[in-house]
């Protein structure tokens, strides 16, 4: 595969022929860069090499950051709704179970033989990689959620979106009350209600963005600012929090669509922008790249310690993880690894001699 690809687009379905719109990349590379964002502040504060309020900041992005990732997953995947269950086993789920799957081995093989560079515990016991396949407690769970979702979005499409869309947002305020549940499946049961709204408003979001206009975006983003305000200090039994909590991931994520959509023709954005189509290496190989530098960095002695270094750390690491991730992946797939992006597909050609096919052979599709 030509050096591009997208956790949320593995295989593309079959759908109607529509431009791509920048402001949709504009909005996908501005996630991948906030989780990486997140990571990395993960990593360096737990170990002392960035200051603190880095959290605060990634507490004021999470309601956002998810919830868009998975409204624009949702909106370039509307061909789930128009293919069979064997097409969309074949084009979707095998795809993005097999990405998975490796990667979950992978990267147990690489934090088990450098556990410096591991800032999550899935290689605390061997059990996880079977464990991953019910719960997928490492950085991979988007993948897994976008197999899910896709199921559900697929065996739902006989159901009225109004319909789905009011049951996905209830069990998105059920969800919290369920304590059993794994953080990574209570993640799931609060953002399939934004998948589903990006799956099925796909076309209203496209037609209605030329029409955005600054004080749409002005009051989008107030709307956003006072409700998290009211969730940090006045949430409480008069103010459900799993509600507010919708309401506030809904109105961000309406600020983010509008943001993007006023910004998408800014040239200082162009490299964000960029990163739209190419989120998939950078979400697989990110936190071994960056996880990997910092670590080195450690064990050579570098000082985390000066103020500069504590209050933009997190921010370098961001930008050299995501070049760092796009480079190694275009030297695998330079190399023949492609595999290690997208799942290997037979490809049957057949060439008639003297009435006989010839054998057919194994071809990554490109």
């Amino acid at each position: 595969m030509p050096g591009t690809a997208d956790p949320s687009r593995l295989s593309p379905l079959p759908r109607p022929a529509v431009s791509r719109l920048g402001w949709i990349d504009l909005a996908k590379g501005a996630c991948i860069v906030l989780v990486v964002l997140l990571h990395a502040t993960n990593f360096m504060v737990t170990r002392g090499m960035a200051d603190p309020w880095w959290r605060q900041i990634n507490a004021v992005l999470e309601p956002v950051r998810m919830p868009l990732f998975f409204l624009t997953a949702g909106m370039v995947a509307t061909g789930v709704l128009r293919v069979n269950f064997t097409e969309l086993l074949r084009r979707r789920l095998l795809p993005l179970l097999y990405v998975y799957g490796l990667w979950v081995v992978l990267r147990f093989g690489y934090f088990t033989v450098f556990p410096a560079a591991s800032g999550t515990a899935e290689t605390s016991t061997p059990l996880n990689l079977l464990i991953a396949t019910v719960v997928p407690t490492s950085g991979l769970w988007f993948l897994y959620a976008l197999v899910v979702f896709a199921a559900a979005a697929w065996a739902m499409r006989h159901v009225p979106p109004v319909w789905q869309l009011l049951g996905a947002g209830a069990l998105a305020l059920a969800t919290p009350q369920l304590e059993a549940l794994d953080w990574t499946w209570h993640n799931m049961g609060t953002l399939l209600v934004f998948y589903l709204a990006g799956l099925h408003g796909s076309a209203v979001l496209r037609a209605a963005a030329p029409a955005v206009r600054i004080h749409h975006l002005g009051l989008a983003a107030a709307g956003f600012t006072i409700l998290y305000a009211v969730s940090r200090h006045w949430a409480g039994p008069a103010i459900p929090t799993a509600a507010l909590a919708v309401a506030i991931s809904a109105v961000g994520v309406g600020a983010a669509l509008m943001l993007a959509t006023r910004m998408e023709g800014a040239r200082w954005l162009a490299p964000i922008r960029a990163l739209g189509p190419r989120t998939l290496p950078i979400y697989l190989l990110h936190e071994i790249v960056l996880g990997s530098l910092l670590a080195a960095a450690a064990a050579a002695g570098v000082d985390f310690t000066g103020g500069v270094v504590q209050a933009s750390g997190p921010v370098v690491v961001t930008v050299v993880a995501c070049i760092g991730s796009l480079l190694l992946h275009a030297v695998f797939v330079r190399h023949g690894a492609g595999w290690l992006f997208r799942l290997p597909v037979l490809r049957r050609a057949h060439r008639v001699r003297r009435g006989h096919p010839t054998p057919t052979r194994p071809q990554t599709l490109q």
